[in-house]
């Protein structure tokens, strides 16, 4: 698992599948981009009520969308997203802070 600070891009890709990124938003820097090295992610439509946080990793400029942790889905089910402008961006979800706190995620 890999970290990054200030990590965050954009796409404008839709559905349940990768999402091709459309590189680095001002003043930030791009996602890690080494295929073999997983992170989480945050996924949050601009104008619709989508979200998605899960574990996943980028190949030649595309989101792989692995394990889905929450959303707008539900957990385990990646968000179907609509068209327009996504921001994506590193996260440390809230559960892992719960197995940090040594308290059961609900």
């Amino acid at each position: 698992m890999i970290f990054k600070d200030r990590a965050k891009e954009t796409t404008t890709s839709v559905g349940t599948g990768d999402l091709t990124l459309d590189g680095a938003s001002s003043g930030y820097r791009a996602l890690p981009a080494s295929f073999s090295q997983d992170f989480y992610y945050c996924i949050v439509h601009t104008s619709a009520n989508e979200w998605e946080v899960g574990i996943g990793n980028a190949s030649s400029g595309s989101l792989v969308r692995g394990s889905v942790l929450d959303g707008t889905s539900g957990a385990g089910a990646a968000v179907d997203f609509s068209a327009g402008t996504k921001d994506v961006f590193c996260t440390v979800p809230a559960s892992l802070f719960d197995l940090f706190m040594g308290k059961n995620p609900t």
